[in-house]
């Protein structure tokens, strides 16, 4: 059992409460960061752990039997519980489709929304393999952000006639 101190809500959770979701009904709420209270017999954690990782219906106080052990790790003292459930799925997206270096370093890729969760992320990661990216952002703050990340080449999102030009 975790007490649950922070959620990190993600797009998917708009549209679960919106109604929206294409998918079957869900629980809202998947990253967290918590405090184990309880544990029960085969518990890969032990009582008082900080822990943070994805468990599914974590916006309630306490989230019991509705993660594995493995999706949840413990957090380091050098992370507050409110930026560390900001990373589970973001980070474990961005590493699935980034995960092979070789393959990265050879490509450049487009980033859409760079200055969004997932798209920050990418450009972390991305600088991270010394690989390449172009980004798409949609407001002057958010390219002047992705430029200072590294990103030189970006694109407007939302103003076509801007495509191209040195924002």
């Amino acid at each position: 059992e975790v007490q649950v101190q922070a959620v990190g809500l993600n797009f998917r959770d708009v549209l679960l409460v919106l109604g929206e979701y294409p998918g079957p009904p869900a629980p809202t709420g998947t990253d967290c960061a918590g405090i184990v209270t309880a544990i029960g017999e085969l518990a890969a954690h032990a009582r008082h752990d900080e822990l943070f990782g994805i468990a599914n219906g974590c916006l309630e106080h306490f989230v019991r039997a509705r993660t594995h052990a493995q999706l949840m790790v413990r957090r380091p003292s050098s992370i507050m519980a409110a930026e560390a459930c900001t990373l589970p799925t973001t980070w474990s997206t961005v590493h699935e489709v980034l995960r092979r270096p070789v393959l990265c370093s050879q490509q450049t890729f487009l980033l859409q929304a760079a200055a969004g969760g997932v798209g920050l992320v990418c450009i972390e990661y991305l600088s991270w393999l010394r690989a390449s990216a172009v980004a798409t952002a949609g407001q002057v703050g958010k390219h002047r952000l992705v430029h200072d990340l590294g990103i030189t080449t970006r694109c407007s999102s939302r103003d076509a006639a801007a495509f191209g030009v040195g924002m």
